[in-house]
Order: structure tokens, then sequence, then C-alpha cells
């Protein structure tokens, strides 16, 4: 048995269950008594059966209609649930958003964007997916996520950088290295000093890497680590210095160490949103990108060496660069 019957003629005989009858329901629904009338009976007619009992005074439904109501509130409620579901959607309000990022900015640079972002916008579900700076993009080029926010250092055919902060290197040692009685640390400094390097997979240790073997230095690196957690025990037992970004400068809080931005010259990083420039984005994805854009209009303290860019866009460089420093 095929039942034809739209979700307005089930809002139709909800209202009159409702309302306990046809004249209150053509003035709540806004139409003729008749039109009310000529409802019902074309949803009696698909059923097969009568959906209401009338007298004079009342109206009550059979026992097939309690059935039948029972079901048509059930779908209609579903359907209204799922169109406002989606109208939120649409408004950025509703659904989930994948983020790809770096540590560095998972734990320093994100979680106040993101508080802020999800105070606003209760409904959209974040899920971050973290990892090196190469894995991230290749996220956004698979499509396994929406967007990133990570550090670049290279442009990619097809994606789309505005860079948004960038962050010092700064070199971490122990309070008795010799580093510590020194006022200025410069790249010459670490020949044939010890060092605790991200693993080789880490966009960090290839920006660095890139540098010292253009400035022609060979530090010497005794262990390679993928977290800076590990890096930063390290280098409190004594194994080596370090060299981070300063984005990860708040969790090596943990043990007693020091840091200097490393000079001649400075070696920064860009922190960028990126972002497939021909993969359309859906509302709360976009609504996510253009919080990350606002970040550097928002109240976010900042940790030491690192900085909002200037006006972020498609056009702004995006790539690691040296410059400078007065002593």
């Amino acid at each position: 048995m095929s039942i034809n019957i739209d979700i307005r003629q089930m809002r139709v005989v909800l209202a009159v269950l409702d309302r306990g009858g046809y004249t209150a329901a053509s003035e709540a629904l806004h139409v003729s008594q008749s039109a009310i009338s000529r409802t019902v009976q074309e949803v009696e007619l698909a059923l097969g059966t009568a959906v209401f009992t009338r007298t004079t005074r009342s109206v009550a439904p059979t026992p097939d209609g309690a059935h039948f109501l029972n079901i048509a509130r059930n779908i209609v409620t579903q359907f209204d649930r799922g169109l406002n579901h989606f109208s939120g959607y649409l408004e950025g309000k509703q659904g989930t958003v994948m983020l790809a990022t770096v540590s560095s900015v998972a734990s320093t640079l994100l979680p106040e964007i993101l508080s802020n972002f999800c105070q606003l916008r209760p409904d959209v579900s974040v899920s971050i997916q973290d990892g090196f700076s190469e894995e991230t993009l290749e996220r956004v080029l698979h499509g396994t996520v929406d967007l990133a926010l990570t550090a670049v250092h290279s442009e990619i055919a097809g994606l789309v950088m505005e860079p948004i902060a960038a962050d010092r290197f700064l070199c971490i040692y122990r309070p008795d290295h010799r580093f510590a009685r020194m006022p200025r640390i410069a790249w010459p400094d670490l020949q044939d000093e010890p060092v605790i390097a991200f693993d080789r997979r880490s966009s960090i240790h290839l920006q660095i890497d890139v540098l010292l073997g253009r400035l022609g230095i060979a530090p010497r690196t005794v262990l390679q680590a993928r977290e800076v957690n590990a890096i930063a025990g390290l280098v409190s037992a004594g194994m080596g210095i370090a060299i981070i970004p300063a984005l990860l400068l708040p969790t090596v809080q943990f043990v007693s160490l020091e840091h200097q931005v490393i000079q001649d010259p400075v070696l920064e990083r860009k922190i960028c949103i990126v972002y497939d420039e021909l993969r359309p984005l859906a509302q709360p994805a976009r609504a996510l990108m253009q919080a990350l854009r606002s970040a550097p209009r928002q109240d976010i303290t900042l940790p030491t060496q690192v900085s909002w860019c200037d006006a972020g866009g498609p056009e702004a460089p995006a790539f690691s660069h040296t410059r400078p420093i007065s002593p």
C-alpha cells in the first residue's frame, strides 16, 4: 500500500487535533475552514481510514487516527528540527569544521581564538587534527580537512596562504650554560654546539637547516625528538641547547631554562590560514576562517617574540624569512 501524504497535510491534521476542531485550526493556520475540512478528507482518503470522529461539539481521533497522528507528529518534529539545523548550518551557526594545525599553534595561539569562536557559535563543532606542517598541508590538499592554521615556509600550487602571525626562533639553554653569560647570541655561536633538534620531518628542522647551510654553520646534533616537551627535558638534563619557535616557549615552562632570540640574522616564520582555492567551504568553516582572520583585532595575549601580521590576505607574503635586528 502506497500512502502519499505531504508535510502540509500532516500539519493540518495535527492542528485540528491540537486546537480541538476545524474552526480553531483554520484560525491558527490562517486558512478557511473548508480548506481544513478538504485536507482532512484527502488524508483520510489516502490512508483508507477515518482520522477523526466528529460531533457538533468536538473532534476526537479514531484509534487508527491516533496511531497515524503520533507518526505524523514525529515526522513533522524531525522535519522542522532538520530544517532548523540546516538553517543554522547555512548561517555558520551549526555544523562541524575540520581544522589542521601544528602543535605550536594548537597549544598557544589557537586556544583563545577557538574559545571566543565557540562562545559565539556553541553549536559548531571544531575537530582539530595536529601534526607536522607538511602533514597539515597535505590534509588540505587531499580535502580531509576544511582548512589549516599552520607554519608555512614555501608556496604550494592550489593552496591559498594568508599570514596572520609571525614568530622568531629562539635558543633555549640551561641557566648554567655559557650562553647565559652572553648579552646576545648569534648563529655562529652555535658552531659545534651540541643541539637537541626537532624531527627531520618537522618544518622547524627544515627552516633551521636551510639557514645554517646558507651560513656555513654546523652545530652538532646529538638527539632528535618530535615533541617540544621531550626537547626541553633533554636540554634541562644538560644534553645540549635547542632552537625553537617563540610560540612554543610557553610549553617549556615546566623546566628552568633561559632563552634568547638568535641574531645575525633573526629567523622568522609565518603562521598562515591555508585553504584550497578551488574547494568551496561550508558556512561553519567560513565562519571559523573569518574568526582566524579577525584574531589580530581580538584582545589575545601573545607569547614573547610573537606578533600579529599586518592585514592578511592571499596576496601577502607567507614564507619564512630572515631580517636583521637591533642588539
